[in-house]
């Protein structure tokens, strides 16, 4: 007797039991643990429910909660673990099409929910143990891991990992989320938006305990608003992978803000075209424990204002990539950035880059170095820092060191810095170094364009605490369309210049130019004339330089000339030598290719 109940309990186990008021129903599941759902209002019925049998029991594919009666329902699926059950119900799909819901808990898995009927608040709150961690196959043959929410998504929290599965919520403005928790990561897959949280309005607080993963799908492992996000924060990293825009953290709208950034790891970008980038109107705060570090995909691991950066402070370095612009801070106006570790160019144009308009405070812990080339390639742009308005300050505890050149192409830019609208103070602890390999002249260029009218210093001031080799101080210069470095300005001003160790090989000039450029100190120096400004307001006001000043032995080069120039040029030390510089041109240095040229 006891075998012939066991079989009749195998064989009615996929029916599911409604309580005698309605608001119950219960099963058991695949293994074995019972489980029961709650709704708060409305009457449950068999065919509220699809179930398949499975196991020791059945697994729930959908609860349909479409009818009026359930409209701002609990809905609460609670287990009793059995011997040899693990205390989950994992439920396929909860379908609330039109109705909104208050309190929904599953404790399980969860493939997806529809729910709002729109113009309020879809549900309340959302608790699960995961979504996604099954695929589909808990659900039937209408498989999806797509989760419609019409209205506002007031909380939404996660035990484990959402995974594969989209979260959209949309309603205009009204389409808000308050607050998200998932304790574990939020993971792409191979599907179009697949491990993504989307909203149409503005998203409250999102806390990820683990990471965000990118996967082979377009906008994978993602969070977007197009009205902006309060404050996010992630425990672990940001990884790119190979779909394209993969790892992404977006409000699009120029004026939407992210207020506040909080990763305590990497983030890293993927061979995915714009993977594990960082996007907002305005960002106000963002933190980041770890480095940024480029990929092979082009716009990797980037950091871009539409409008306006306040603050960012990098713990790690910033590393660009073979990707082009990848390992990059793209600023608007930028208040302040700190990197305590390194800005690094790599092998992809513009990769390692930091470009704002204007930019207050930069600091960077270590070095600034360009990126390197060899064989037949060229490099544009790499390990550089760029702002399209005035930079106040930056500070370097390490060297700037430009890339290495062992190519026959061309290595222009990298470990440069340009202030189109001025530069008012450049530190740097250690040395600033350019390269001249004998495959080509590749020096350190620091350049600005300045203020054409006033008394503004174009450079207000540098210090360098060690040596000054192959390196060029363009004041008066800026970029043109073609991003080509073009004398523009020929009342550009440099404040004082102080270098600790020797200068070597290297210019210093201020509203001039050079028909035979890059010489300077020669007979081939003269007044910027084709851009704007008065040449009579071009000054250098004074440049102590330490140590001892060099150009290149004869035996090296026999043709280049290097120079000091500028209309007025105030004192120069060098060592224990004072030079008070007259009209024309006066030799300094050693090598007998160096000089002083005022113009006046």
């Amino acid at each position: 007797m006891r075998g012939a109940i066991e079989t009749l309990e195998e064989r009615i186990a996929p029916a599911v039991l409604i309580s005698a008021d309605g608001h119950r129903a219960h099963y058991i599941d695949t293994d074995g643990d019972h489980v029961s759902i709650y709704v708060s209002t409305g009457h449950l019925s068999a065919g509220n429910f699809t179930l398949a049998g499975a196991g020791a029991g059945s697994q729930l594919q959908e609860i349909d909660l479409t009818a009026k009666a359930f409209n701002k329902a609990d809905v609460v699926v609670k287990v009793i673990k059995s011997a040899h059950g693990d205390g989950l119900a994992n439920i396929g799909y909860i379908d609330a099409t039109g109705i909104d819901l208050s309190s929904v808990v599953v404790k399980g898995d969860l493939g997806r929910i529809d729910a709002g009927s729109g113009g309020g608040v879809a549900i309340k709150k959302l608790d699960v143990a995961s979504i996604g961690r099954l695929g589909t196959d808990t659900q039937g043959a209408t498989a999806s891991l797509t989760s419609n929410i019409t209205g506002a998504l007031n909380a939404l929290n996660v035990a484990g990992d959402i995974i594969g599965a989209y979260i959209k919520v949309s309603d205009g403005s009204n389409g808000k989320i308050e607050s998200v928790n998932i304790r574990g990561s939020l993971i792409g897959a191979s599907g179009t938006y697949s491990g993504e949280i989307t909203s149409s309005g503005h998203i409250g607080l999102i806390c990820i305990g683990g990471d965000i993963e990118g996967g082979t799908g377009q906008d994978s492992g993602s969070i977007s608003s197009f009205s902006g996000i309060h404050r996010l924060q992630i425990g672990g990293s940001i990884i790119g992978s190979s779909g394209f825009a993969n790892a992404t953290i977006s409000s699009f709208l120029t004026d939407a803000s992210i207020d506040v950034i909080k990763i305590a790891g990497d983030v890293l970008g993927g061979s995915g075209i714009g993977s594990s980038q960082i996007v907002g109107g305005v960002i106000g705060q963002l933190t980041i424990g770890g480095s940024v570090i480029g990929g092979s995909g082009n716009d990797t691991a980037k950091v871009r204002s539409l409008s306006s950066i306040n603050t960012i402070n990098i713990v790690g370095s910033v590393q660009g990539a073979s990707g082009d612009d990848s390992g990059s801070i793209d600023g608007g106006h930028c208040n302040r950035i700190d990197i305590g570790g390194s800005l690094i160019g790599g092998s992809g144009q513009y990769s390692g880059k930091i470009w704002c308009g204007n930019l207050h405070h930069l600091a960077i812990g270590h070095n600034l170095v360009g990126g390197s080339i060899e064989g037949s390639a060229s490099l544009y742009f790499s390990g550089s820092i760029d702002a399209g308005g005035r930079i106040d300050s930056i500070h370097i505890g390490g060297s700037i060191i430009g890339g290495t050149d062992l190519s026959s192409g061309q290595l222009i830019n990298c470990g440069n810095i340009d202030g189109l609208g001025g530069i008012g103070h450049l530190s740097v602890k250690g040395s600033v170094i350019g390269t001249n390999s004998g495959h080509g002249y590749a020096p350190v260029i620091i350049s600005a364009r300045g203020p054409v009218s006033g008394h503004g210093w174009t450079i207000g001031r540098i210090t360098v605490g060690g040596r000054v080799e192959n390196v060029e101080v363009l004041a008066g210069y800026g970029m043109d369309v073609y991003e080509h470095l073009q004398p523009d300005n020929a009342s550009a001003r440099v404040g004082f210049v102080n270098v600790s160790g020797d200068w070597i090989a290297s210019n210093l000039v201020a509203g001039a130019q050079n028909k035979n450029y890059p010489n300077f100190g020669d007979s081939g120096d003269s007044y910027i004339r084709a851009g704007t400004g008065n040449p009579l307001a071009a000054k250098i006001a004074s440049v102590i330089i330490k140590g001892q000043v060099f150009g290149t032995p004869d035996s090296t080069n026999s043709s280049d000339h290097f120079g000091l120039v500028a209309d007025r040029i105030g004192v120069v030390k060098v060592g224990a030598q004072t030079f008070h510089p007259t009209a024309g041109i006066q030799a300094v240095g050693e090598t007998g290719d160096v000089a002083i040229d005022q113009l006046i």
